[in-house]
């Protein structure tokens, strides 16, 4: 028969209890170092279809270094806005329910992670970034970061991507079927102007053609170079062309007509990019060519619905008219983003 006394009982609880109380000062006192680096920090109106509590949402890209001998996890509710050394007024971690943002990152000793560290915040624009120890109230270690600037979009100083562009083109002149397939590798460089509400983007294109026709192939290279002034107010730039999808257009049938065009959006679509699941609002672009060229195109413009940057373009297979002549051409082709330094969020 087992027999266990109640001194006995009392005696294991204080073990226990002692071992609970050590194991949590050496969890919550253990010396934290990291290195912080905020890579970027934009507004946005919504993440995906989630609305802001206390008036916008800041997305910043961070990145930490565990510094320590031993690995660390690091969560984004260590993370804290300031300005002028105190904690903004009004703001919360945003959670990431519904998309594919991480709570917490695991990080080896000596190593580096970006983390996206969303916040629902108010008024107050934040001029640096604290990171706490794992208890925010105990003082084991604090360190802050500058924030050099908040965007009021993600078109932000020091953007960047590339982005891979496919065309394929036949006609018929004078009986000789002649084809085309072109492809461009472009990247895109964004930065501030002296006018706060325009920025500027330069394009560098590598286009490789190839045209057929009796068996024969003629291959042309070449390098172009071109920059763009965005309204950040209207999101259009100089040549008429939709960079930032405008705020009032929200819903199926809103429409804008630009320079170089009519944009109406006609819906929403999840679309992969980059790896991830990202749900875009869905834009049909009518281009009309300028006087000298006279082609007009149609094509579907994929804006992601949290940055509402264009992710995808495509032209469905369709004819237009070979400038300066009569003669139908066929074409189609698709451009898609492949790498960048803005923070995308998914889908769960």
């Amino acid at each position: 028969m087992v027999n266990v006394s109640k001194n006995k009982i009392l005696i294991v609880i204080g073990v226990l209890a002692l071992i609970l109380v050590l194991a949590f000062a050496s969890f919550a006192f253990a010396k934290v170092d990291v290195g912080l680096t905020v890579n970027s920090a934009f507004c946005v109106n919504q993440i995906i279809d989630k609305e802001p509590a206390n008036g916008k949402f800041l997305v910043t890209n961070v990145t930490v270094k565990n510094n320590g001998k031993d690995p660390l996890t690091v969560s984004t509710d260590q993370f804290t806005p300031m300005v002028n050394g105190k904690t903004v007024e009004k703001y919360s971690v945003f959670p990431g329910a519904g998309t594919d943002l991480q709570n917490q990152v695991q990080i080896p000793a000596g190593a580096s992670r970006d983390m996206v560290v969303v916040f629902d915040i108010g008024n107050q624009t934040p001029d640096s970034l604290e990171f706490a120890g794992p208890i925010s109230w105990v003082p084991t270690y604090k360190n802050s970061t500058k924030i050099s600037e908040v965007a009021s979009t993600a078109l932000f100083d020091g953007l960047h991507d590339t982005n891979n562009i496919g065309m394929e083109m036949n006609t018929t002149m004078y009986g000789i079927n002649i084809t085309g397939a072109t492809n461009i590798t472009g990247t895109d460089n964004v930065q501030k102007t002296d006018d706060p509400d325009k920025m500027e983007s330069t394009t560098v294109e590598n286009t490789s053609t190839i045209t057929s026709a009796l068996g024969q192939q003629n291959s042309q290279n070449s390098i172009d170079n071109t920059t763009n002034t965005v309204d950040l107010k209207t999101g259009i730039d100089n040549n008429g062309t939709v960079e930032i999808l405008p705020a009032n257009m929200t819903k199926p049938g809103d429409s804008i007509t630009t320079l170089n065009g009519v944009y109406t959006l006609t819906g929403s679509e999840k679309i992969d990019i980059m790896g991830k699941k990202v749900d875009c609002w869905v834009v049909d672009g009518q281009y009309k060519g300028d006087s000298s060229s006279g082609l007009n195109v149609n094509g579907t413009i994929y804006f992601d619905k949290t940055t509402r940057l264009p992710m995808k373009f495509v032209i469905k297979p369709q004819s237009v008219t070979v400038p300066g002549s009569s003669i139908p051409l066929t074409m189609q082709g698709q451009a898609e983003i492949v790498t960048t330094n803005l923070p995308l969020i998914g889908v769960a």
